[in-house]
């Protein structure tokens, strides 16, 4: 995601331009490529580049910092997120553990959940909480988790990353895309 942000933010470099058109596909996508938890991957992550003698880089700092400092072409921008966007995730192996009332998550599970997402550790209290806010008690928790999930890997980055734009940007812009059609991947 960051990745495609930067994008808006950072002169291209010819060279490297006219480099990634030459580029298989392929290539970059498996270069791109980071394992992360849950069984999720994350793709095409932005990296900060090495200087080199004689060679323009295209990221020179974190995508934050840059966002922060305002050190990147403030163009008007537009940003979205998709409502239950982590869908996408959902698979047989969750559909098989709610068949069997055998989906739900605890208390220390959220805790490392959120941890692991946001580096942050949290009050009992402050867990009982969130817990309660996504899952409520109800005998369905799949859309609380649902919820949890995109609200930790797209929601928290996006509503960050717009917050932090309009420091600097006049024209910045968020929706929300909630259309539930018969026509659609999950």
């Amino acid at each position: 995601y960051l990745f495609f942000i930067t994008l808006y933010f950072l002169k291209i470099s010819s060279i490297l331009f006219n480099f990634l058109q030459k580029v298989p596909v392929r290539d970059l996508v498996m270069a791109a490529r980071i394992d992360f938890t849950y069984d999720l991957d994350l793709w095409f992550c932005g990296v900060i580049e090495k200087r080199f003698p004689n060679c323009e880089a295209f990221l020179l700092d974190d995508p934050i910092n840059l966002m922060k400092s305002g050190n990147y072409n403030a163009v008007p921008n537009i940003h979205g997120i998709v409502s239950h966007e982590a869908l996408l995730f959902y698979n047989p192996a969750i559909v098989e553990a709610v068949e069997k009332d055998d989906f739900f998550i605890t208390l220390n599970e959220l805790k490392e959940l959120v941890y692991r997402h946001t580096m942050r550790s949290l009050s009992k209290d402050d867990l009982k909480k969130i817990h309660y806010f996504y899952f409520k008690n109800e005998k369905n928790p799949v859309p609380g988790y649902i919820n949890l999930i995109s609200d930790l890997f797209f929601v928290r980055d996006a509503a960050r990353a717009v917050k932090l734009l309009k420091m600097h940007c006049k024209a910045v812009y968020y929706y929300l895309l909630a259309y539930k059609g018969q026509v659609n991947i999950v």
